[in-house]
């Protein structure tokens, strides 16, 4: 039973750290391909800051 609390503690340990936040370029990016992939004619893609 310890071994099996361990490994869930440890895989949600591991997940948190591969879902680390990106950079705004970056994500703006990723969106922009999905975007375009989906062939929308007209769109506008801003990054705007947090205040």
């Amino acid at each position: 039973m310890k071994r099996i609390g361990l490994a869930i503690l440890c895989s949600a340990l591991a997940t948190s750290a591969i879902a680390a936040p990106k950079k705004c370029e970056e994500l703006r990016k990723e969106i922009e391909i999905k975007i375009q992939a989906k062939a929308i004619p007209t769109y506008t893609l801003e990054i705007i800051t947090a205040e």
